[in-house]
Parts: structure tokens; sequence; C-alpha cells
């Protein structure tokens, strides 16, 4: 099982997410490092745990279509393995973020207007490294443009399906209503369903993670690893 640490990055500064209500973000506190400096932070993280993969949340680009690129070029120089979700919408936005360097990208379906445009992706930016985020709000599929997917919002996997179509084969299946809430990650469920359905999946879990119990049991339910923030920070996944 691999660790990704993760990095919420919003107006300049590192942030602890809280069960996706990103109106109580504040800026985080760590038992690695008393910076909130993406770069510190990120360094403090990385020497934690020996990751090679780390993945930023830019919150502004997210909630406001307004990346900060200033802060991931910095990241990206210092750390070639990191992943980026910076608010994609359409696969022209991927297309600039590529033009400036970021080669490894997350597309979320929060963001992102529809599957049409993981096939534009994959029919014109094959040198992008794309992994899909399943976008989840206490499993339900998220975000304003959600009903563009065409799916029953409470059950993501038809979501996966169309993604897979596309030629997606990286996923992070992420459930913003537990991050930060030390309440377990909750959908070992779902992540055994999408490992029986597509076995080749690279496959990612996201909100929740508290310890190594819950880590054994996403293993267990498929998972190839798994994003992990406040553990780290908070010393319950040493």
């Amino acid at each position: 099982m691999r660790i990704i640490p993760v990095l919420d990055v919003m107006s300049g500064v590192v942030v602890r997410a809280v069960g996706g209500r990103r109106n109580e973000y504040r800026p985080v506190v760590s038992r690695l490092t008393d910076s909130t400096e993406p770069l510190s932070v990120a360094m403090a993280l990385l020497n934690a745990t020996g990751a090679n993969t780390f993945y930023v949340a830019d919150l502004d680009a997210i909630q406001h279509r307004n990346p900060q690129l200033r802060t991931l070029l910095t990241l990206n120089e210092e750390m070639p393995g990191m992943i980026v979700d910076a608010g994609v919408q359409f696969s022209e936005d991927l297309c600039l973020l590529a033009d400036v360097g970021l080669m490894r990208q997350v597309l979320g379906t929060e963001t992102l207007e529809g599957p049409r445009e993981l096939w534009e992706v994959g029919t014109d930016h094959p040198e992008v490294d794309v992994t899909v985020s399943i976008d989840l709000f206490n499993g339900v599929l998220t975000g304003e443009h959600a009903d563009e997917w065409g799916v029953n919002t409470t059950d993501p996997r038809p979501a996966v399906d169309q993604a897979w179509e596309a030629g997606m084969r990286r996923y992070i299946l992420l459930d913003l209503a537990r991050v930060g809430m030390n309440a377990g990650p909750g959908t070992e469920g779902l992540s055994r369903e999408l490992r029986r359905v597509y076995p080749d999946i690279e496959l990612l879990i996201g909100g929740g993670v508290r310890n190594r119990d819950d880590m054994k049991r996403l293993e267990d339910a498929g998972a190839d690893g798994v994003l992990v923030a406040s553990a780290l920070h908070d010393g319950t996944l040493p």
C-alpha cells in the first residue's frame, strides 16, 4: 500500500480540510512542521513518509477557477512526482496547465464539465498523465456538473464506467465529507466493487484514513494506495 501525502492549498497557505466544508478550512497545525508555507509543509510530509508521489489540491482553482500557478510550479520543480488537481473544467484547461509544465493532473468529477471532456483529453493530450477523481460527498457524486455525467448520483459507479470507456485507467475515490474528520474512509464497499469489475485499474482512496488499520481494510478492499493529510499531521499514522 502506497501512502500519498496530500497538500490542500488555499490563498497561498496549506490548510486543514474539514469534511469538505471549505469555508471552515484554516491554516494547518502539524506535528511535523510549524510552517504553513506549501513547500515547507510538502518537504516535511515527504521526509515523514518517503513517498514518491504527492497530491496537491489547489482550492483557489477548484472553487474559483483561479489556479495558483506560481505555487504549483514551485512545488512541481522540487517534487517531480507531484499530481495536481487544479479544478480542470474543460480539456483546454488541462492543456494550459500542461503548457507550463504540469504534466501529471487530476481531473475531478466535482469540476469537470462531463465525460466528453475525458474523451477529448485522451484524444488530444495523450502526453498528460491523467488520474480521474470520483468526488463524493457522503457517498454521493458531488459538484456543479454531477448531472452532466448522466448517472444517478447516489451510485457513482457509472461515472467510472464512462471514464473507463474514455480510456482512463487511474482513479481516486475521494469522499470529501470524511476528510479531516477522524471518521474512517467508509468507501471499502465501493472500492471492492470497482476492483472486481475493473481488476486492472490503479485505485487510490482518500477521505478519513486515520491509521494502519484503515489502510489494511482498504488494501483488503482492493486499494493500491491512500491519500493522507490529517493523520500525518496529527501523528495517528506514524
